[in-house]
């Protein structure tokens, strides 16, 4: 199980990925984030829409269930996120940044005892 110390650990490895799709999102050309990585394979866009969903309808929600001592149900991401790009990887890069903030304040009420 994770211990006390392990949830600051969790909180830091979560928070760089923001800056990392930022610095992408805004220097790299926009075809190139939506190109395939390979056949069948998600985009560099589809990955980030993919941690957008998650950021806006599943990981607050999980969170939130644990605290309450709830199950939660399964997401499949290729039945229910919206892979949405239409804003521009900038937008959907600085959306997800905002609702990771709002995430990792989530995670950080969590205590160990919490997640046993």
């Amino acid at each position: 199980m994770i211990g006390e110390q392990g949830i600051p650990t969790i909180l830091a490895v979560l928070a760089t990925t923001p800056l990392q799709w930022l610095s992408l999102c805004t220097m790299l050309p926009r075809d190139l984030l939506e190109r395939p990585a390979a056949g069948g394979a998600w985009s560099a866009i589809d990955c980030l829409g993919h941690l957008l969903d998650t950021e806006r309808g599943v990981f607050p929600h999980r969170v939130r269930a644990i605290l309450a001592g709830q199950a939660f149900p399964d997401f499949d991401p290729d039945s229910q996120g919206s892979h949405a790009g239409d804003e521009g990887p900038a937008a959907m890069a600085t959306e997800f940044a905002e609702r990771r903030r709002q995430s990792l304040a989530l995670l950080g009420s969590l205590r160990a005892g919490d997640l046993e």
